[in-house]
């Protein structure tokens, strides 16, 4: 209750001084930490280390655009700069960033979409938007002054669930409630995120063109525990 009367002031506070409007942000990706490590936490050495190499090399020649149109958003990669999109380090990359999935956010429903390709289909993944810590601490990115944030993911595979930090700095300065990912719900556009291994910046931001933003329909509509059980089942049938 006490983030969301934070929230709630936060709103209050800046939403007079910047009208709601349509716009594109690009963001920059970076892989900050090494993907791969020994079970002791230490930097992998052998064919690790050259994979860890490869992502961190590829990484900068990835963008993502965000498309933000009212209460709802969508995000997805644009073309890649790299002239070698066959290579092994650019596939890597595309997986390890999963720069083919689309994130589609509805505020005012509450509502989020990630539409992925697995198992030889395609799916759209239901989900909620995340709650939210706002912290006290502050900086400066570009011009505008940013808050931190923290919220939790939760990832499940054939392992158990894993939980990891979201750390984000949004700014009430642009008062969208999107951001990198799927994740929003802030009182300001994210400008910055980052989750374990990778951090995604603020590139520009567009106000002028245009934005149109359609609801992902192209797929099978599951929870992240059903498609679990799904890749369960394809690995038995695979003997895996």
């Amino acid at each position: 209750m006490k983030n969301k009367t934070l929230i709630f002031f936060f709103f209050l506070t800046h939403i007079s001084v910047f009208a709601q409007k349509s716009c594109r942000v690009t963001y920059d990706v970076e892989i900050t930490e090494d993907f791969f490590k020994e079970e002791d936490g230490t930097i992998a050495g052998g064919y690790d280390k050259k994979i860890n190499e490869a992502l961190k090399t590829n990484a900068p020649n990835f963008n993502f655009s965000l498309k933000i149109n009212n209460d709802a958003s969508y995000f997805e990669a644009v073309k890649t700069m790299s002239n070698d999109n066959d290579s092994f380090g650019h596939k890597m990359t595309t997986a390890i960033l999963q720069a083919k999935n689309k994130y589609y956010v509805n505020t005012s429903k509450d509502q989020k979409l990630t539409e992925v390709e697995a198992y030889g289909k395609k799916y759209i993944i239901l989900d909620s938007i995340n709650d939210w810590e706002i912290t006290k601490e502050q900086k400066k990115i570009g011009n505008y002054n940013c808050y931190k944030a923290i919220t939790k993911k939760v990832s499940l595979n054939s392992d158990g669930t894993f939980i990891t930090d979201i750390v984000v700095w949004f700014t009430t300065e642009l008062p969208y409630s999107f951001g990198p990912i799927g994740y929003g719900g802030l009182p300001g556009l994210i400008l910055e995120l980052k989750d374990d291994v990778i951090t995604y910046r603020l590139k520009t931001i567009d106000f002028k063109q245009p934005v149109k933003i359609s609801k992902p329909t192209d797929g099978e509509k599951v929870t992240n525990k059903e498609l679990l059980k799904i890749g369960e089942k394809s690995n038995e049938s695979r003997g895996w």
